[in-house]
């Protein structure tokens, strides 16, 4: 992304390799090579540009480490790099935003005049041994435009305008999705892109002749991390765009005000963004004829020798869109001990469970809200409805309906939204304003609303309704579930597997004749959505065990321990979509379900306890066969496609990735499993590298950003059936598979992290892998700050199913 351009000063950056000087053995070929966002040999970039190097002449598949230093020698930006079988590496996008800098202020910027006259340095030096350690030096020159017909690269970036002040504008790269709010309920300023240019040619080429720039027309498209090609039908791509924009006329160049080119608040809106629609580009279209043209070049040597349209987005994206929670609620249930649970059994078992609500992200000033529970299982209640009226928990003392929540305020740390954080909502034992103790023969789902304004009735668009937010477990006398083999303690909610206790499922049959446990029937075990129907066939069942119906007799069903290890049922980390089971006893043993003879039903449920616990960090899909999407792939409704190219499985010689040329056919690559960081997601990683603009040094020591906005971050690629993921865990070369980890520059600026490289080059090896990202590169990974890909393609998480990874290798 191009940000951060200087207001009122319209500057070009053009990058000069001058000679080289030996301190190690320099090869005698050109040694270092420089690329634009166009991936174009240059000797000119413009601002904010993404800087591609290409290194040469190197000990062939040998790491090696490629910095960019500033005057004082002082490290910009770095990465850590394996040599190809011809010692190439590259090209290598090792600075993003070039000549970006930190004020004192602590806003950023471009560098001011004085730069122009100082060397900055590329340093290139091997890891394995001292034989390759040499840099060459470059210029930043920073110029206006000497005269009308001078065309130079437009510098064209988004800006965020506050109250729609735009003399306010700041340069901006991440916006927010339809709906969002601020912490105080307030409609986000970040859900309005605008955009700003500067350098604009004076004049412009239109149907072969020269015109003036007096207007232009603006496109946002979408990015998929192929570079866009002149001739690029504008029209056909566009998710928006703004027609005949008047500019300023500054004597040499052309500017253009920020202008609001898409309000997410009106068509087209964006909801709940995902990998396939929230990445986009920005393209001013000076000679207004619909289509891209980037520039021309006029001695025939293959580079641009005067620019056109101007891009926000080549190579990297322009801006992107961030999933928020504004349309769609992100709360859980919770037990006494704060185990997530939204299940507990009716009131003549006797479970003294207490339900808790767990909330994040309310935007409100609000220190305080009202909870209701109802039962109306609907999508959403009508505007009005009576919350008072219709709360089916016992009275409070004071004969009044609903109960009190407290609204925490944000801590800035790791919560940047108001929250409530375990607050009571019901038992089905009798409590004033929380009992529920109605008799039940099915499961019963009922809903909870936070009455925000605390009214008594449903506001729509103020309020939260919650629905099925809670399960309550009917109970029968003559047939229950008890954690002990002496049949005492009746229950229908147990742990996940590897927990310390109650993993057990007993079930406790008939009543006492004084007999003995003789007769068995089949009892199977199915998932609460894959159960079958009254009339249907007992089958498909996850397991079927033979067990005692009569004299109170005790079976031991199953132990999700047991069952996990044996890979026969994963119940780990479950959560309110997955964690419900029926049991069904063929006491008739006619291999159907007849539960209005003999056959019997008993509901259970499962607890996510501490036992498997998993990183709370972003879980983001990594791994990428590098075969990228075209614009009008990616403009798609389902969260996940095919536009990074994300993949679940590799083959050992990795044929079917990029092959030898680049993904564009231009430039060598080796073939293996590559990283497309897009990490675009709403949680905690992004409010930390939001709120928390701090720089990582090689010693993994934090400080604030640098003299230039960059970061580096460390990837590491472990096998899963060797190591299992959890809070706090160490990460060391020893674990990744390739004998070392990975050190990246990423874009900082919105995490849209590195362009399309090579993480593991062919063969790889059969297995199972994570691939984790070390953001603060302390050696282990942090709740809140790393990310994971331990995603499948259409977006499951390990959260979701224990089974997934970040990618299978096979033969």
């Amino acid at each position: 992304m191009k940000k951060l351009l200087t207001s009122g000063l319209a500057l070009s950056i053009a990058l000069l390799t001058s000679g080289c000087f030996k301190e190690k053995n320099i090869p005698a070929e050109q040694l270092i090579t420089i690329y634009d966002s166009n991936i174009q040999e240059t000797n000119k970039i413009a601002p904010l540009e993404t800087m591609f190097v290409k290194v040469a002449g190197l000990e062939p598949n040998a790491l090696h480490r490629v910095e960019v230093l500033d005057p004082n020698q002082k490290i910009i930006t770095y990465a850590e790099v394996r040599s190809n079988d011809q010692g190439i590496i590259g090209p290598l996008p090792i600075w993003y935003d070039v000549g970006i800098e930190k004020k004192e202020d602590g806003s950023f910027g471009l560098p001011n005049d004085e730069l122009s006259l100082k060397s900055f340095y590329i340093r290139v030096k091997s890891l394995n041994n001292s034989d390759t350690d040499f840099k060459q030096d470059f210029f930043l020159l920073l110029k206006k435009p000497s005269n009308p017909n001078d065309m130079p690269k437009p510098v064209v970036s988004s800006v965020s305008v506050e109250d729609g002040n735009i003399s306010n504008a700041k340069l901006e790269n991440t916006f927010l999705e339809t709906g969002s709010k601020t912490p105080d309920g307030e409609d986000s300023n970040l859900t309005k892109v605008y955009v700003k240019a500067n350098l604009l040619p004076y004049h412009t080429i239109k149907d072969g002749k020269i015109v003036p720039t007096d207007k232009v027309d603006i496109y946002v498209i979408p990015f998929t991390g192929v570079s866009f090609e002149d001739g690029l039908d504008l029209e056909a791509v566009a998710v928006t765009s703004r027609k005949n924009v008047e500019t300023i006329d500054k004597q040499t160049y052309k500017t253009l005000p920020p202008t609001l080119i898409w309000d997410l608040n009106r068509d087209p809106k964006l909801i709940n963004p995902g990998d396939s629609n929230n990445a986009y580009s920005i393209i001013i279209d000076t000679n207004q004829n619909g289509r891209l043209d980037i520039g021309e070049d006029l001695n025939g040597d293959g580079k641009y020798d005067r620019y056109i349209d101007g891009i926000d987005g080549q190579g990297a994206a322009g801006f992107i869109v961030m999933n928020t929670e504004a349309n769609e609620l992100d709360y859980y249930m919770s037990d006494d001990n704060k185990n997530r649970l939204d299940t507990i059994s009716e009131n003549e078992s006797g479970d003294k469970t207490h339900l808790y609500l767990n909330m994040n992200n309310i935007p409100t000033t609000e220190k305080n809200a009202t909870i209701y529970v109802v039962d109306e299982d609907a999508a959403d209640l009508p505007d009005g409805y009576n919350l008072s009226d219709n709360d089916v928990r016992e009275k409070n003392e004071d004969e009044t309906s609903g109960t009190n929540a407290k609204i925490t305020p944000p801590d800035n740390e790791t919560r940047f939204m108001p929250y409530i954080a375990w607050q009571k909502v019901i038992t089905t034992q009798n409590e004033a304003g929380y009992g529920y103790t109605e008799d039940i023969t099915e499961p019963k789902k009922l809903d909870v609303v936070v009455d925000l304004n605390k009214n008594g009735q449903y506001d729509k668009g103020v309020d939260y309704y919650l629905a099925n937010a809670v399960t309550i477990l009917p109970y029968d006398t003559n047939i229950t579930t008890v954690v002990d083999e002496e049949g005492r303690e009746i229950t229908s909610v147990f742990n996940e597997a590897n927990s310390e206790s109650n993993t057990t499922v007993y079930i406790k049959f008939g009543e006492n004749n004084g007999g003995e446990c003789s007769n068995t029937h089949y009892a199977y075990l199915f998932k609460k959505d894959a159960a079958p129907k009254e009339g249907d066939e007992l089958f498909g069942e996850i397991i079927r065990v033979p067990v005692y119906t009569d004299n109170n007799c005790v079976t031991k069903f199953m132990d999700t321990t047991e069952l996990f290890k044996k890979e026969i049922l994963k119940v780990v980390n479950p959560n309110e979509k997955n964690n419900k089971y029926v049991i069904i006893v063929d006491k008739d043993d006619n291999h159907k379900l007849n539960s209005d003879g003999d056959d019997k039903i008993l509901n259970i449920a499962f607890k996510d306890t501490p036992a498997n616990e998993l990183p709370d960090v972003s879980y983001i899909n990594l791994a990428s066969g590098g075969l990228m999407g075209q614009p009008y792939q990616h403009w798609v409704d389902t969260p996940y496609t095919s536009a990074y190219d994300y993949r679940d499985v590799f083959t050992v010689d990795a044929e079917d990735t990029v092959p030898t040329e680049w993904w564009w056919t231009r430039y060598w690559m080796d073939k293996g499993v590559k990283v497309v960081w897009n990490p675009y997601i709403r949680d905690r990683g992004w409010w930390w590298w939001r709120h928390n603009k701090t720089y990582i040094n090689e010693k993994g020591e934090e400080s604030d950003s640098p003299f230039y906005y960059g970061q580096i971050v460390d990837l590491y690629i472990i096998p899963a059936d060797k190591y299992s993921l959890y809070k706090n865990m160490p990460l060391s070369d020893k674990m990744d598979i390739r004998g070392r980890h990975t050190t990246l520059p990423i874009q900082f600026s919105c995490r849209n992290g590195v362009n399309l490289q090579t993480i593991w080059k062919a063969p790889l090896k059969v297995g199972k892998y994570y691939v984790i990202v070390d953001a603060n590169r302390n050696g282990k990974v942090d709740d809140g700050v790393d990310f994971i890909d331990a995603v499948k393609q259409d977006g499951t998480t390990i959260k979701d199913n224990p089974d997934v990874v970040g990618f299978s290798v096979v033969e």
